[in-house]
């Protein structure tokens, strides 16, 4: 009897199942642990990762745009680097920084301290036999690394000396026939978004160091030549002057002079209009002039004048110099308008032309900036050959004939001060290559 009880107390025990789920529970817990210290070590090491990224882009590409020695710009990433690395819990980092030139690179080693990953896989951790204060293996560390570099192309610096304001014209710089248009020292500038807002035509010859144009340039027929290749797509610069002229008021004098007049003398006044016949002869005195028609200037006219600005008040009033002229305008350096040897009326609401045909001797010594007038140079004399300095805004210009065109930038042969307005300086530009 005994021992049938304890037969069936044995059978009993062998199929009971109660505690059979924690067993279970237990046998699985290692690969659960192990799951999720993997999810949160991935996420850990993810989230270091793209954020490192960002700390090594944003270092080398300041690195990359900034001014000064290598090694000012390599402390520059440094900078960066202490200031924007992240806070991460457990996340270590060091850089690695290298600034040659016009090339940064920087490297970001980094390690990820472990999590419960490590509880299960501790082995696999070089220091996995040491042991922490309290007992246990010490977890092991994830590293990695996160690197950048950047290219900077250098912003480029100088001073126009002719600008066309006009922004949609075609051939707002044209400079055709064959004839000579030169500077030197400076850039030409045309604001044109046409396809040919730079034309050169036939077998001019066009000089100056740079050709910029906001749309494209054309070269058309014959074989002229620009100095170097323009440079297409350039920003539209704004107007460097802004001068507001305005009417002095009372009466508008009108001036009729023949040849046998002799040499007149020209007070600084407001003037309707103002004709030289041919072989006239006149001289302005110094001061402000202004004129609300037409300069004109026959043939062998002549029109001089020292210390004088000629101010083209509102929409009609032009220069209108025929073949054989001479017209001799230098500016005064100092008093209203100082260096400033021709003003144009920006208010004006129709564009006139300036036409000056080619003479012996004829110049502009001074700036000549007519915002709303296209300036026509043509005939078969040299313009301006006796000019060292006379920068030109204007909206549009035309260069024809056979003659040559020149217009110098020394401001300091006549006592002007430099045209600051006409400076200018590109922002260099920092791009990731890797």
């Amino acid at each position: 009897m005994k021992n049938t009880g304890l037969i069936a107390k044995l059978k009993r025990f062998s199929h009971n199942e109660d505690g059979n789920i924690s067993l279970i529970l237990g046998l699985t817990a290692i690969p659960l642990v192990a799951v999720a210290g993997l999810a949160i070590d991935m996420g850990r090491i993810t989230e270091a990762r793209s954020a490192l990224q960002q700390v090594a882009d944003g270092a080398a590409l300041a690195a990359a745009a900034a001014k000064g020695s290598n090694a000012q710009r390599e402390q520059i990433a440094l900078s960066y680097f202490n200031r924007n690395m992240p806070s991460l819990y457990g996340v270590t980092a060091t850089s690695d920084i290298d600034v040659a030139g016009e090339d940064v690179s920087i490297k970001i080693d980094a390690v990820v301290e472990g999590t419960l990953l490590a509880v299960a896989y501790h082995t696999s951790s070089s220091n996995a036999d040491a042991q922490l204060p309290g007992g246990g293996p010490v977890l092991p560390d994830v590293g990695f690394g996160v690197g950048s570099s950047a290219h900077v192309e250098q912003g480029e610096s100088g001073t126009r000396c002719l600008i066309a304001l006009n922004t949609s014209m075609a051939d707002a710089i044209y400079i055709r026939g064959t004839g000579d248009f030169t500077t030197s020292n400076c850039t030409v500038h045309s604001n044109s978004s046409s396809a040919s807002g730079l034309h050169l035509q036939g077998n001019a010859e066009a000089t100056a160091d740079k050709f910029h144009v906001a749309g494209n340039y054309a070269q058309t027929g014959g074989a002229g030549w620009f100095s170097v290749t323009p440079e297409a797509g350039k920003p539209v610069v704004a107007d460097p002057y802004m001068i507001a002229v305005s009417d002095p008021g009372g009466s508008a004098v009108t001036k009729s002079i023949k040849k046998q007049d002799g040499l007149v003398s020209l007070n600084a006044t407001k003037y309707s209009n103002i004709t030289i016949s041919a072989q006239g002869s006149a001289s302005f005195t110094p001061g402000v002039h202004y004129i609300t028609g037409t300069l004109s200037l026959g043939a062998q006219a002549t029109l001089t004048g020292t210390n004088v600005t000629l101010v083209l008040l509102g929409s009609n009033a032009r220069i209108d110099m025929n073949s054989g002229g001479t017209i001799k305008l230098q500016a005064p350096s100092t008093g209203t308008y100082p260096g400033f040897a021709i003003i144009g009326d920006k208010s004006a609401t129709t564009v006139q032309t300036n036409t000056v045909q080619g003479g012996a001797g004829s110049y502009f010594r001074g700036i000549v900036y007519t915002p709303k007038h296209k300036l026509y140079v043509t005939g078969g004399g040299d313009f301006n050959a006796d000019s060292s300095y006379s920068p030109m805004v204007v909206d549009n210009i035309e260069i024809g004939g056979n003659g040559a065109f020149t217009i110098g930038m020394s401001h300091t042969d006549y006592g002007y001060s430099k045209p600051t307005q006409l400076d200018y300086v590109t922002q260099s530009k920092a791009r990731l290559t890797d």
